[in-house]
């Protein structure tokens, strides 16, 4: 990696924090006495486009990414830790309101993240179906018999039940 500039990092890390690129200039320690706004702004942006800082930023973009990661089963994880925790506490000093809150709270954060996608697919196969009986209404307008009708709207459902 290239070696940047103590107000080049300053800048970088202004902008990983999410300031404007006026804003991390400026916090940088950039000059601005007697600067127009337009010069400011002008700087700042041929800063940015810097190749040495704009690779230093993607690299510290990239690894805020990768620590920020926090995927489901870590955080279904910390939910039955505190659920764990907060269930020895009970049984070991009893039902007080810290310990009891934070039982429920992890046993909700745990159904939400299970049932989460259940309820998703509901809603997706309550869309299907509905888009199925709009079907049904139109073929009804048609000269189609009645058990053709019905075979069709079983395939249909079939289709979108095995589909899940």
């Amino acid at each position: 990696m290239t070696k940047l500039t103590h107000k080049q990092e300053k800048f970088v890390l202004g902008l990983i924090e999410g300031k404007s690129q006026r804003k991390a200039y400026i916090d940088a320690g950039y000059s601005i006495k007697g600067k127009s706004e337009t010069y400011i702004d002008r700087e700042a942006s041929i800063i940015a486009k810097n190749p040495k800082v704009s690779q230093r930023y993607e690299q510290l973009r990239q690894e805020v990414a990768e620590q920020s990661k926090w995927t489901r089963q870590k955080a279904f994880e910390e939910y039955e830790w505190l659920k764990n925790v907060a269930k020895n506490d009970i049984e070991i000093d009893g039902v007080k309101k810290a310990t009891a809150d934070a039982f429920l709270a992890s046993l909700d954060g745990m159904n939400r993240m299970t049932l989460g996608n259940e309820v998703l697919a509901n809603k997706k196969i309550e869309t299907e179906i509905k888009m199925l009986e709009k079907k049904i209404e139109q073929m009804d307008k048609g000269d189609g018999g009645t058990e053709d009708k019905i075979r069709q709207l079983q395939d249909a459902i079939t289709d979108v039940i095995s589909s899940e």
